[in-house]
Formats: C-alpha cells, sequence, structure tokens
C-alpha cells in the first residue's frame, strides 16, 4: 500500500479567500484494472478494427465481481456495430487462445490471467475458481466419452 499526496488550491466562491490543502489518498490494489495488452492483442491473434472493437466491448462489459461476461453474439453485435460472423469469428478465437470459456449460452468466464479488478487475495479466488471450472468440464467431457 502506498500513499499518494497533492496540493489542491481552492478559492472560497463566498469570501474570495485562497486556500491550498494537502490531501494524501491511499492507493491499493484494489483501485485499478490490469489489462496486459500486448498479450491480450497477440492472444486474438489479429489486429483489425472490428476484433478490437468486440474485445473492447467484452471488457467494458465484464462483471468483475467474478469475471462473467453476459452477452449474446447478436447483443455483441448491436453493441459493437459489427457482424455476428465477426462476433462469432472473435469469441471463437478468445476461447481456443484461453481468454475465456463459455458457461452457457451467452455466458462467458474471463480468464483473471488476462483482466482481473480487485487485490491479489481476489485474484486468486476467481484463478481458483476458473481452474476449477476447466477442470469440471473436462471432466464432464470425459464422462461422456
Amino acid at each position: 500500500m502506498a500513499n499518494k499526496t497533492e496540493i489542491v488550491s481552492t478559492v472560497n466562491v463566498e469570501t474570495g479567500e485562497y486556500g491550498e490543502f494537502i490531501v494524501s489518498k491511499e492507493v491499493t490494489s484494489q483501485n485499478f484494472i490490469k489489462v496486459f495488452m500486448a498479450d491480450f492483442l497477440l492472444a486474438l491473434g489479429i489486429l483489425n478494427s472490428k476484433s478490437v472493437k468486440v474485445v473492447c466491448y467484452i471488457l467494458e462489459n465484464v462483471k468483475y465481481s467474478d469475471n462473467t461476461f453476459l452477452g449474446t453474439k447478436k447483443q455483441i453485435a448491436k453493441g459493437c456495430g459489427v457482424s455476428e460472423k465477426t462476433v462469432y469469428s472473435v469469441l471463437a478465437k478468445l476461447q481456443q487462445v484461453d481468454f475465456m470459456k463459455r458457461k452457457s449460452n451467452g455466458v462467458y468466464l474471463i480468464n483473471p490471467k488476462f483482466v482481473i479488478k480487485g487485490n491479489e487475495n481476489k485474484r486468486k479466488m476467481i484463478i481458483n475458481y476458473y481452474k476449477n471450472e476447466t477442470s469440471a468440464d473436462l471432466n464432464e467431457d470425459t464422462d461422456t466419452e
């Protein structure tokens, strides 16, 4: 944890009195969202603007409490102004590189190795959840064979 200190100037509009204040803010690991953009774009494998629109839409609409994204291909296409075909190919690519996994129709779990909001404890918890969900899916696939 670090403290950020800054000097803030203010003028009282009623009296015209000028004052300076020292403001100290506590900066913690909960005050940011980490996105490793180079890895992220490399994972996409394509850098065209339509693909980036889809990815940005997903990032803007992630439910960071549990790293889920809710949206059908049709909703995403409408929100991004791209075709459903583009959305389909981007989602397929993101799943292929383990950026996200499909839980059910319109429900995706974002891999916390790529994107997470919160502190280190939350990150570890969501990574474990992601691993368990992946393992459960693999076991279900094995059971049905």
